[in-house]
């Protein structure tokens, strides 16, 4: 009779056992990280189920190229990355093609973002750059087309090659004094740029740096910068005047292409190298005329004493409908009357 009772008991708890071993197991932690790895010799990512991209550790994280970060193959499902204290720099193509991705908190402690960090994520809206970051590298936040907004602390002293590159939804920016040079095509493309205040501390502006920048219109460059490259605001169509202070002593080739509503060049009187009268750009002593602004229309009489027409000088000037040159002139350069269709 016993054994019988037995037997039963151990039947039952058997089936209950089997139906239990049949159900799911529930692990709050096992099921929040959905993925985890290092990132740095002395850091580690975790992702959670929410989204959340955890960095966490001492020292930098390591560069990356184009696709190959650990946590790529997540890229669609990271909203927001949380970089804690400790992290000392954001390597190279850290968060390519993060194109989800709404939020990011930088700490104190990343002194660099790398090239292409942030290249593509075209979610964020707002980026704050902390006090402590030096450096913002080649196409950092390159095409990311949804931040409408970013601050440039004053411990940043330049501002790599394509770092605002396309950055559409970008409608000011603000350059600090501790930035010496901005990068050629910095913030080309830009098209939602209305205003850009540029630091006293910037002595170069690289080719093309605010090239197709086309609802950009005025823009004041201080008296600290020294080299303005080539095609460096090609394409701003909104521009329609621009003052050169007495500090420039470059100006590249074509550096105002494409500028069809620039009517005015004005040159600072204490300018060494370069002059304007009437609007229209000269070298110091007004025998070479370097450019006659696109926006600019009727017709003109060359001054005498002018010797030399340079290239470009009135490439694409379409309302230019007269030229009269005078005997002074002995050369006319490459290009010079290109597109004139007036």
């Amino acid at each position: 009779m016993l054994n019988k009772k037995l037997g039963k008991i151990i039947s039952v708890t058997l089936a209950v056992l089997i139906i239990f071993a049949s159900l799911p197991t529930f692990s709050v932690f096992a099921d929040d990280i959905i993925a985890s790895g290092a990132c740095g010799d002395n850091l580690t990512w975790t992702l959670d189920s929410d989204g959340l991209l955890t960095i966490s550790g001492i020292g930098k994280m390591y560069d990356y190229r184009y696709s190959d970060s650990p946590w790529n193959s997540y890229r669609k499902s990271i909203v927001t990355v949380e970089i804690q204290s400790g992290v000392t720099s954001i390597g190279k193509y850290a968060f390519y093609d993060c194109n989800v991705l709404t939020s990011i908190e930088i700490p104190d402690s990343v002194t660099s973002i790398g090239n292409s960090a942030f290249y593509a994520c075209e979610g964020l809206t707002s980026v704050t750059i902390p006090n402590s970051v030096t450096s913002i590298r080649n196409e950092a936040f390159a095409v990311s087309r949804g931040l409408t907004s970013i601050i440039i602390p004053n411990s940043v002293k330049s501002i790599g090659n394509w770092a605002f590159r396309d950055c559409t939804g970008l409608t000011s920016i603000e350059i600090p004094d501790s930035v010496t040079s901005i990068g050629e095509k910095a913030f080309y493309s830009c098209t939602g740029l209305t205003s850009v205040t540029i630091g006293d501390g910037v002595t170069t502006i690289e080719d093309e740096a605010f090239s197709f920048c086309t609802g950009l219109t005025s823009i004041e460059i201080p008296d600290s910068v020294k080299s303005i490259g080539g095609r460096a605001f090609k394409g701003c169509t909104g521009l329609t005047s621009i003052t050169i202070p007495n500090s420039v002593k470059l100006i590249g080739y074509k550096v105002f292409e494409g500028c069809s509503g620039l009517s005015s060049i004005i040159v600072s009187e204490h300018n060494e190298n370069f002059s304007s009268e009437n609007g229209i750009l000269f070298n110091k002593d007004k025998t070479k005329l370097l450019c006659w602004p696109e926006g600019k229309s009727g017709n003109y009489i060359i001054p005498s004493g002018v010797t030399s027409i340079e290239d470009y000088a009135f490439r694409y000037c379409t309302r230019l409908t007269g030229i009269t040159i005078p005997d002074s002139v002995t050369s006319i350069g490459n290009s010079a009357f290109y597109g004139c269709d007036g």
